[in-house]
């Protein structure tokens, strides 16, 4: 299936040393206003080649990162000070871990897959170890993991077989004992390409949002938006504006009802533009 991976490369870089005392007399006379208006985005040193996917963020000194590094899942840990790599399983030659989530420090999970089926991995505060999910079909993988709180978890991804059938979309659940798949439409119009739900966000445990494309023959997708209405996912209709249109992120707004989606759309052939949508 076509599937576009969101990879930075690796770059060196070279850290600018500060006068101290110009830096401290800045900030004893800075506003926090002012402070604030100083902050800027700069490179922060990781230790491992590969590619880093996800990120989230339990508090400012706990942070983590997943990945992989070509043919194994890779984990990063920040803790205030500097990024590390932390010790996880590898259940394959061809595994990659795609999206986490933190529920608490102790409660930590993160998704891929294991080169042939879905990959499943949770930190309990002093090791990561795998968690066994449904891998419906030979190619199943998750894309995307979301908290709703630590008995309510939701990852979703695609299943495919190979051959002229293409993928279909996939959802599973965590209800703090085991994943359990959970059925998901998958509408695609036949070809090769098929569908995906390549990412999701939590509203609240009876509002859950997917997003990815569905296949519209053998060289196009359409926007394909489901939502996971405490009973069952439906499809929720949206806009396609090109020939290729194509959703890898949301977000639903706290406290409300109301999401965003972002990707891209336009001719497979030519350049593509940014997509965002609104539900609300």
């Amino acid at each position: 299936m076509r599937y576009f991976f969101r990879f930075i490369a690796p770059r060196r870089f070279n850290l600018l040393l500060i006068c101290l005392a110009s830096l401290l007399t800045c900030s004893a006379f800075a506003s926090p206003a002012h402070a604030a208006s100083q902050s800027k985005w700069k490179i922060v040193h990781s230790p491992k080649q590969g590619f880093l996917q996800g990120v989230a963020a339990f508090s400012s000194n706990d942070v983590w990162a997943v990945g992989n590094t070509g043919s194994k899942p890779l984990i990063e840990h920040w803790n205030g000070s500097s990024w590390s790599a932390i010790p996880s399983p590898n259940p394959g030659s061809d595994s990659a871990l795609d999206s986490v989530a933190v529920v608490s420090a102790n409660d930590v999970w993160a998704v891929g897959t294991n080169g042939t089926g879905t990959l499943t991995e949770n930190w309990n505060g002093s090791s990561w170890t795998i968690v066994p999910s449904p891998s419906p079909d030979s190619g199943s993988a998750l894309t995307s993991v979301a908290v709703a709180s630590a008995n309510d978890i939701w990852a979703s991804g695609y299943s495919e077989t190979g051959g002229s059938t293409g993928a279909k979309t996939l959802t599973e659940h965590w209800n703090g004992s085991s994943w359990k798949r959970v059925p998901s439409p998958s509408p695609k119009g036949g070809g090769t390409i098929g569908d995906a739900l390549l990412s999701l966000t939590v509203g609240s445990t009876n509002n859950v949002w997917a997003v990815g494309y569905h296949g519209t023959g053998d060289a196009y997708t359409n926007t394909l938006i489901e939502n996971w209405n405490g009973s069952k996912w439906r499809v929720v209709s949206s806009p396609s504006p090109g020939d290729d249109s194509y959703f890898q992120g949301a977000a639903a707004v706290p406290g409300t009802s109301n999401a965003w989606a972002v990707g891209f759309y336009g001719l497979y052939s030519s350049p593509f533009h940014t997509l965002t949508e609104y539900y609300g």
